[in-house]
């Protein structure tokens, strides 16, 4: 849900909604779709994913959020929609993955299965988070993806609950919990700020390396 947009020649307001990318909502929906729709209907989609891709861009352009290169939108969100769009650029862009979280949530279902797709890339992925994660999971991770992923933690919860979502130096995403607001949706709602001028993200890098240089890292314990 976009809220406000600066310095960006596009008018916002009309769409009240952003959609993830289709390719992402593909992913997260073809397993079920098997199980209810013909196999010709289910193959014809999967064939027109490219044309659905083309429409999303011309609409919402490559970051999902109607901006190119400069300015920035504040948004209401899901976190579901950020790793959706964070994911989709990543697979296509192949950029490096930074993120600063709260809690461990993002461990945990559903969000620990897009994690394990960011850990699919080719790239290396940094995370700080404001508390120590269990050893099993985090020896999976480790045993399945090495030295891709770096972790590291704020024992005593110093990151608060601010999240900032770096996508390596094109695409970022600062943001807070609030409240949900109709008490449906098992998913907590943020508010944040999207930005994708390089400068911007520039900033948000230099703050992140402060962070990552101050936080201890989470390493598999030996049994």
């Amino acid at each position: 849900r976009k809220k406000i947009a600066n310095q960006t020649k596009h008018q916002f307001g009309r769409e009240s909604y952003l959609p993830a990318h289709p390719k992402a909502i593909w992913e997260c929906i073809k397993q079920d779709l098997q199980r209810y729709i013909a196999p010709e209907t289910y193959h014809n989609i999967e064939k027109h994913l490219n044309v659905y891709a083309d429409f999303y861009r011309d609409n919402y352009e490559k970051y999902g959020i109607k901006l190119k290169r400069s300015g920035n939108v504040t948004i209401e969100y899901y976190g579901k929609w950020v790793l959706y769009n964070v994911l989709h650029n990543s697979l296509d862009r192949g950029n490096t993955l930074r993120f600063q979280i709260s809690g461990d949530r993002f461990f945990k279902e559903p969000f620990i299965d897009y994690f394990k797709k960011f850990l699919e890339l080719d790239k290396k992925i940094e995370v700080i988070i404001d508390s120590e994660i269990e050893d099993p999971v985090l020896a999976e991770f480790k045993d399945l993806y090495g030295d891709k992923l770096e972790l590291r933690y704020f024992p005593d919860g110093a990151t608060g609950t601010l999240r900032n979502y770096v996508f390596g130096k094109e695409f970022a995403v600062n943001g807070i919990k609030i409240l949900q607001d109709d008490g449906k949706n098992n998913e907590p709602s943020y508010v944040g700020t999207a930005y994708v001028d390089l400068e911007d993200i520039k900033v948000f890098n230099s703050k992140f390396d402060s962070l990552w240089n101050m936080a201890k890292p989470i390493e598999k314990k030996n049994t």
